[in-house]
């Protein structure tokens, strides 16, 4: 595994992993400590289906559920759809978040970390975009 930093504000670029297999007990730490130090990590290159994902997504922790149920997969419902055609919109095209958010912030207890896994992506734009909070 190779952990390399996109920029001294935050990110890091994760490469040398396949997350459809377990990973020892020592590359879920240092997964868990690049978060912790870099804020936001992006590995590349995963095929992951929703089984797959949550389970990737456990090794930082227990796994909560989105507030919107129609979004969930049914076989694995710690898994949302984000789309701009999602079933809860009845699949017309809407971009949504348009602001700066926090995901749960409007919980108690609000999830650590949100796990994103692209699967269909515009040639241009729908960038989702990341703020170090320490940093301002």
């Amino acid at each position: 595994m190779k952990i390399e930093p996109l920029s001294d504000v935050l990110g890091a670029a994760v490469t040398g992993l396949d997350l459809t297999v377990p990973l020892a007990a020592a590359e879920c730490a240092s997964l868990r400590q690049s978060l912790t130090d870099h804020l936001v990590i992006c590995i590349r290159n995963q095929d992951l289906d929703p089984p797959a994902l949550a389970a990737a997504a456990a090794m930082f922790g227990p796994l909560k559920r989105f507030v919107v149920r129609q979004d969930r997969m049914s076989e694995t419902p710690e898994v949302s759809v984000v789309s701009n055609r999602s079933a809860s919109l009845g699949g017309k095209p809407q971009v949504q978040a348009r602001h700066w958010h926090t995901n749960d912030s409007y919980y108690a207890e609000p999830a650590t970390i949100t796990l994103l896994l692209a699967k269909i992506l515009p040639n241009a734009g729908g960038d989702t975009e990341f703020i170090n909070a320490y940093k301002v």
